[in-house]
């Protein structure tokens, strides 16, 4: 601390509660970053994302710092992987998965584990509850000033450029792509794809090219540490951010035991594809009881599907097939600067919800007929009703923390546990 700054701290004999001005920028900052908690966005910096037609990079080296699970510490590396779950809370945001980026406990996988136990568990929210596979580079526009940094779906963009890595002649030296002063520019040639209503680019064609200019070792101090970007919540905020969706219903007293066709709409998006045949209801499996139940990864990694696994199932576009319009060369309009105001503005139109999007294409819709008749042979709860019910020949009792319509199925919070029981709503009966 300066002399003067001691000086002015000694004089100070305010008793004023003054609110932090960092910290206020700091949540500035985050509330300006829209609905994505996964990442920060550094000053100096501007989002990039891949578009339709070709584009030209330069990919640039970061120091490494912890955790980094494709290269050692200390170390020069071009991408940080992690896994982040979309669409969390009343906010929809976009949050880190802490158990597939930091192997930590996850509360989201924690209930998807139990979820799957079910035997005529709902496949699409399984699939929507899966962390994806994302990746962050910090790239350079040759020719222009201005870092940015980009960020996209494994399956997207990073697995083809693996496969181009792994598959080069030892000669072609394309592993070192990303080097300051022996690195390529690297030609992406993409293609905007459709699921249904959503929408999303894929890397169609990688080229390596010799670099007209390289960079000087002093650039580095303008690249931050990627793996400092990600933003991991702490496992009781991300919980109760996990359920923020079921209290605010709670607050407004809204009955959320039959969801209206516009509920299934904005919320699955899948309203494009034909439903299919929905599987006889059959005897569930018993829950399992909270405090016996720890988290098993081996078991969980078969239960989880990454987004590459997901985007492979897609179905083909909609549309006809006809001629397909030529790709559009990014040096064609390289003086059109608007597209860097693009790349900034706000995350709802992200390609991580067009991924998420495309995701919900594979789900099945229940009409509103069979929710009529349903509600006829089962009672009626709220959230925030006590009910009762039997488990393992024990009566328990406890209040409903949240209610799946769709799958007629209850979390009820049971005193002296801390994780909700998942019980079908024809099981319950009122509590006193």
């Amino acid at each position: 601390m300066s002399k003067e700054a001691k000086q002015k701290k000694q004089r100070s004999t305010s008793k004023l509660n003054y609110a932090s001005a960092k910290e206020g920028a700091q949540r500035r900052e985050q509330m300006s970053q829209g609905s994505n908690r996964a990442f920060r966005i550094p000053k100096g910096l501007t989002r990039y994302q891949l578009k339709d037609g070709t584009q030209r990079l330069d990919f640039l080296p970061f120091k490494v710092g912890k955790g980094n699970p494709s290269a050692e510490e200390g170390t020069y590396h071009f991408e940080r992987t992690f896994f982040q779950h979309g669409r969390v809370g009343a906010g929809n945001e976009s949050v880190i998965c802490p158990r597939k980026t930091f192997g930590k406990k996850c509360p989201i996988c924690e209930y998807r584990a139990k979820l799957s136990q079910i035997d005529d568990a709902d496949e699409k929210e399984l699939r929507d509850l899966s962390p994806k596979h994302r990746q962050l580079f910090v790239v350079k526009r040759p020719g222009k000033d201005g870092l940015m940094l980009l960020e996209s779906s494994y399956f997207g963009f990073g697995e083809l450029l693996d496969l181009k890595l792994s598959k080069a002649e030892e000669g072609d030296e394309y592993d070192k792509f990303f080097y300051l002063d022996d690195g390529f520019t690297v030609r992406i040639a993409c293609e905007e794809e459709s699921i249904g209503r959503g929408k999303f680019v894929k890397a169609k064609d990688i080229e390596f090219k010799i670099r007209e200019e390289q960079y000087e070792d002093s650039l580095l101090e303008d690249i931050p540490c990627l793996d400092d970007l990600l933003i991991e919540i702490p496992y009781d905020e991300l919980k109760e951010l996990f359920h923020e969706s079921s209290e605010s219903g709670k607050k407004d007293n809204k009955k959320p035991s039959k969801p209206s066709k516009k509920d299934d709409e904005d919320e699955d998006d899948d309203d494009e594809k034909p439903s299919k045949p929905t599987k006889p209801t059959g005897k569930k499996k018993p829950a399992k009881d909270e405090d016996d139940e720890e988290d098993d990864d081996d078991d969980d990694d078969d239960d989880l599907v990454d987004e590459d696994d997901e985007d492979e199932d897609e179905p083909k576009p909609s549309k006809p097939a006809g001629k397909k319009k030529p790709v559009k060369d990014e040096d064609d309009d390289d003086d059109d600067e608007s597209s860097d105001d693009d790349d900034e503005d706000g995350d709802d139109e992200s390609e991580s919800d067009d991924d998420d999007e495309a995701d919900d294409e594979d789900g099945d819709d229940e009409s509103d007929d069979d929710d009529d008749e349903s509600d006829d042979d089962e009672p009626s709860f709220d959230v925030g009703d006590k009910v009762s019910f039997t488990y393992k020949g024990e009566k328990l009792t406890g209040t409903i923390s949240k209610i799946n319509a769709a799958k007629k199925l209850a979390h009820i919070k049971v005193k002296g546990k801390s994780d909700p029981s998942i019980v079908a709503l024809k099981e319950l009966k009122p509590g006193k």
